[in-house]
């Protein structure tokens, strides 16, 4: 059985509107059929045949909504609806009816994502382009001024509408600025607030200096659909999503003195040990502390998520072992860590599936209050032979 391919959030928010218009657009039709009987009376059933033949094409898109087949849907109801006043226009020779055509360019524009910019403007242009040909076919008058001032009034009228629906995309990527500078805003603050780190790995360790630590927890996450994501938001877009994201992770490692080594694209990687911690935290619970550390940018995900409306899942490994971390190369050498434990960590979390938590056996040796929380066992094929992860829920 062929399913519809999963739609991002964008999509789902864009199906929602497409829905609900769609069964506005059908309690609107069903008001037409009383005038649609009338016409009868009067002639031939054109006007009934109108509304009949649209309204089962909105009930189709309604069932294509239902079924999440959103682009299918999406251009039924454009040309459903362009074409029903087009027809009306014919039928009834009201002069009113074309100016609903300029309600189409405007609203057309919140059925389209980003970065279909050029197939929007066109459906919008069509609108427009057909609201003037309606509104001065049949217009015959003796006067050439007046005639010029309904040419004039019609084309402007078109012209404004497009003007409004560009407006509007405007204001939408002013909004996504706004949340950008927002997440700034807040990390600044939260910068003032939080004390600083007092013996970072980084400021212990100079240039071309490497040495081994004993125990270290050693976490890989990233998003689940990035690459859809990706086609469906600017490049400006993706990264305010990813900014507001490591704003909140790195918030939180440095609240628990977890130490972020690095990013790379959508995948955020930072470790835990008490060669770390051990002048902050003595007391440190490595395990423990990773563990609480991953569940918490887990929920910091799905807010960031949410505000965003992205439709994609986080997945999280995390290994414990040795490694061995310094600062190598030339040119802006940073702290980095490496070894076994750190592939193991990357393997895990493209194992993870989305919305879980994959970890090591050692791993979960190590804690001592969350072993109860463990919600189940699988065998996959680690690097140094047959082994199992733990799944833990977020």
């Amino acid at each position: 059985m062929n399913t519809a391919p999963a739609l991002t959030g964008s999509e789902k928010h864009l199906l929602t509107q497409l829905h609900q218009t769609s069964r506005l657009l059908l309690a609107c039709l069903a008001l037409q059929l009383p005038f649609g009987l009338w016409h009868v009376l009067q002639g031939p059933s054109f006007a009934l045949l109108n509304i009949l033949i649209h309204i089962a094409v909105i009930l189709m898109v309604v069932k294509l909504c239902t079924r999440q087949q959103f682009y299918t849907a999406r251009q039924w109801m454009l040309a459903g609806f362009m074409s029903f006043v087009t027809l009306a226009t014919v039928i009834w020779q009201q002069p009113g009816i074309p100016y609903f055509l300029l309600l189409g360019a405007v609203t057309c524009g919140f059925f389209f994502r980003r970065k279909e910019v050029k197939s929007q403007r066109m459906w919008a242009a069509a609108f427009a382009l057909m609201f003037i040909v309606l509104n001065l076919q049949g217009f015959t008058t003796s006067s050439g001024l007046e005639l010029a001032v309904h040419v004039s009034n019609t084309i402007t009228l078109a012209c404004a509408s497009l003007l409004i629906l560009y407006t509007l995309d405007i204001h939408s990527k002013r909004r996504w600025l706004h949340l950008l500078a927002s997440q700034r805003q807040m990390h600044e603050r939260l910068q003032q607030l939080l004390p600083p780190v007092a013996c970072s790995p980084a400021q212990r360790t100079s240039a071309g200096e490497t040495f081994p630590i004993d125990s270290c927890a050693v976490l890989f996450a990233d998003m689940a659909g990035y690459k859809s994501l990706t086609t469906t938001l600017d490049d400006e877009d993706i990264v305010c999503v990813l900014n507001a994201l490591y704003q909140r992770f790195d918030q939180r490692a440095q609240l628990m003195g977890i130490c972020r080594i690095k990013t790379n694209g959508d995948e955020y990687m930072a470790a835990l040990s008490g060669a770390f911690t051990a002048c902050e935290n003595p007391h440190c619970d490595v395990a423990e502390d990773m563990l609480c550390y991953a569940r918490q940018i887990s929920q910091d995900f799905h807010q960031v998520a949410s505000e965003f409306s992205i439709g994609v899942e986080l997945r999280i490994g995390i290994a414990l072992g040795p490694v061995r971390g310094g600062m190598i190369g030339l040119q802006r050498p940073a702290f980095d860590i490496w070894g076994r434990t750190v592939n193991l960590a990357s393997l895990l979390e493209q194992l993870s599936p989305p919305g879980l938590i994959t970890a090591c056996p050692q791993f979960y040796e190590a804690l001592s209050a969350s072993k109860s929380q463990v919600t189940g066992v699988r065998g996959v094929a680690l690097p140094d032979g047959p082994g199992y992860a733990l799944q833990f829920t977020t």
